[in-house]
């Protein structure tokens, strides 16, 4: 019902061509959408149907000086966080400590 309602909408404007063979829901998807961009989502109108043109890898590579200055040994003893941290290890009988 929806879908047909979408696309009385979208027929009512001018100067839409349609492909023949077509429901109207799947054409005003390829009308709302239009061509797909790379790494970019596409949204249908106040719809929830999106899809992804291209997967996205965008975790970022580990760097060992972060993870350092973050998790380190004097990072922990810095802070009094940080040293029950290392005492809760400690107690718990870990053999690496801190990075």
């Amino acid at each position: 019902m929806f879908a047909r309602l979408v696309s009385n909408i979208v027929n009512a404007l001018p100067g839409n061509k349609w492909v023949m063979g077509c429901n109207g829901f799947t054409r005003f998807l390829n009308l709302a959408l239009g061509p797909p961009n790379q790494c970019q989502r596409n949204f249908a109108s106040k719809s929830k149907f999106f899809y992804m043109t291209k997967p996205r890898y965008n975790f970022p590579r580990p760097s060992e000086y972060k993870r350092v200055t973050r998790l380190g040994w004097h990072a922990r003893m810095s802070t009094p966080e940080g040293r029950r941290i290392l005492m809760r290890r400690i107690l718990k009988g870990k053999h690496v400590l801190s990075h």
